[in-house]
């Protein structure tokens, strides 16, 4: 596995240099980690102390990045990870393993907890308004979204919904929107009654994984598979508004409100970048070149810095790697 080349960096980029308009995403260095064996999962971020903590599933470990040196301070062994989540009023670090979520003290990273739940858990978004902690369960018959009190370190409850996937919170309202790629649907879960409504299918799209919500407008951002592609769901009506083309294979993305753009990583080595014009009208404004396999991703709205994460490569000639990216800083 090898990076795009520069020289592909620089021919994509230079319509934006010439044009004198800002370069949508600007690689700014390139974090090589020797010691970690395979690829990764779901990141999550400290945005006020620029620190990444790292899912590094193959290795089992979760690494935590200081992008202020781009040196890992801390390597948190255990069971194999498949999701990091950061509750950052609590400054409590919650990591999924197997059937199990640790939670450890962001500050020491010692070990507060471990939650036991129902079912092998995957992804994890928590709600600081309510201090909740919900994760994906993966596995048969307790599929669904789980929710954990983070103040009292304990489950208090589950919602069944298809195999779930990627999944985001909306965080001017109640709801709870579920990629339920088995299923070609979004699952809708209503916390307050603790049920679903009725789903919003996806019709020939499929593979829908990562998900993010635009709050300002009310739209949903919905990463596929077959065909590769974005769709953008009007979350007071189910429909879907707009659709996109992006690169192959995303497993991550991330929305920009700032500069109102939606970055997919992209496992075929881009990170294209969707342009929102307005709450209804979007379009790729480039696909950013980055790793072969790089499909993890996560964004720091405080720094404007994006970073990707790419495997070691199968034959091990090829590091595992941070690719951090910067995107313009909106100033009022």
């Amino acid at each position: 596995m090898k990076p795009i080349s520069s020289l592909a960096l620089v021919i994509v980029l230079a319509g934006w240099l010439h044009a004198d308009v800002p370069a949508p995403l600007v690689l700014s260095r390139t974090i090589l980690l020797p010691q970690i064996a395979g690829g990764f999962n779901h990141h999550s971020a400290d945005g006020k102390l620029r620190r990444v903590f790292l899912c590094a599933t193959t290795n089992k470990t979760v690494e935590v990045l200081d992008l202020a040196t781009g040196k890992i301070i801390r390597s948190l062994p255990g069971d194999k990870p498949s999701a990091t989540c950061f509750a950052a009023d609590l400054n409590v670090l919650c990591v999924s393993r197997g059937k199990s979520i640790q939670l450890y003290d962001a500050a020491s990273f010692e070990e507060l907890t471990s939650v036991a739940m129902p079912s092998s858990i995957d992804e994890m978004h928590y709600d600081p308004h309510e201090k909740l902690l919900l994760a994906g369960c993966m596995t048969t018959p307790t599929e669904g979204i789980a929710t954990v009190d983070l103040s009292a370190r304990k489950l208090l409850g589950e919602v069944k919904t298809p195999p779930p996937q990627g999944f985001c919170l909306e965080d001017d309202g109640d709801r709870v929107f579920v990629c339920s790629p088995k299923a070609g649907q979004i699952s809708v879960v209503d916390r307050q009654k603790s049920a679903t409504a009725d789903p919003w299918k996806l019709g020939a799209a499929s593979g829908n994984s990562p998900v993010a919500y635009d709050a300002a407008t009310h739209r949903l951002f919905v990463g596929c598979r077959k065909p590769a592609e974005l769709l953008v769901m009007n979350t007071d009506t189910g429909k879907t508004v707009a659709t996109v083309r992006t690169g192959q294979g995303t497993d991550d993305l991330s929305f920009d409100p700032a500069n109102k753009r939606v970055y997919v990583a992209c496992a075929d080595g881009v990170i294209s970048v969707v342009q929102q014009d307005d709450a209804d009208h979007y379009r790729n404004i480039a696909d950013v070149p980055s790793a072969l396999g790089a499909r993890n991703c996560v964004f720091l709205p405080e720094s404007g810095e994006f970073c990707v994460t790419a495997p070691q490569s199968k034959d091990q000639r090829q590091p595992a790697e941070v690719l951090v990216y910067q995107a313009p800083i909106t100033r009022p």
